[in-house]
């Protein structure tokens, strides 16, 4: 699952996230601690989640595509892209085991 959340500050809080996605069922690839907005806020709305059976296909790289820096973007022009920055993660394909 990935996509804006809400989850970080004023909508939710970091620390209650396996109330939502059960810790033990669930791995949060997009961690707490990351700015995914482009406005002067630092929080990590934008999410990716995924399930236990996926973790073995996971390799180990995700991040924040800050566009605005890779491009010299300004806020106000970054803001005509997105409020938000794209998160990504790497995944190996036809390794599954299952």
């Amino acid at each position: 699952m990935l996509g804006d959340f809400n989850a970080d500050c004023r909508y939710f809080n970091e620390a209650s996230y396996s109330s939502v996605f059960s810790s033990g069922e669930y791995t949060w690839i997009i961690k707490n601690g990351e700015d995914t907005t482009v406005s002067k806020t630092d929080c990590t709305y934008d999410r990716i989640v995924t399930t236990l059976a996926v973790n073995e296909d996971y390799a180990g790289k995700n991040g924040v595509y800050r566009f605005d820096t890779v491009y010299g973007f300004d806020r106000k022009q970054a803001k005509k892209v997105s409020d938000h920055y794209p998160v990504w993660a790497e995944f190996y394909v036809g390794r599954d085991s299952e």
